[in-house]
């Protein structure tokens, strides 16, 4: 099966890279629901016990510990970047393998 016709709302690394990039997140529940979707995605197309699903299942609460480490409301208010090491995870991720 084609990914995209079984995963109506792809999100994957790259594209939450890109968004972190360019401060397309303005709240941290957009980002941390970026990264659950990648997690569901991955967990709907791949199997949940597979390797990749358990990996992207990791970034989780990596992300909601960078979103409440990192980024002030007033931060994010003023238009600041969401981004930090999960950014970074990002950059140095490649997109997963498709079955």
């Amino acid at each position: 099966l084609k990914y995209n016709a079984v995963i109506p709302a792809p999100v994957y690394l790259e594209l939450l890279q890109a968004r972190l990039r360019t401060g397309y997140y303005r709240q941290y529940a957009a980002l941390i629901a970026d990264v659950r979707r990648i997690y569901f995605n991955c967990a709907e197309y791949n199997g949940g016990t597979s390797a990749i699903a358990r990996q992207a299942k990791m970034l989780v609460p990596i992300a909601a510990a960078e979103s409440s480490s990192r980024i002030s409301c007033e931060s994010v208010n003023r238009g600041s970047r969401v981004g930090g090491s999960l950014g970074r995870a990002a950059a140095a991720e490649p997109r997963p393998a498709r079955h």
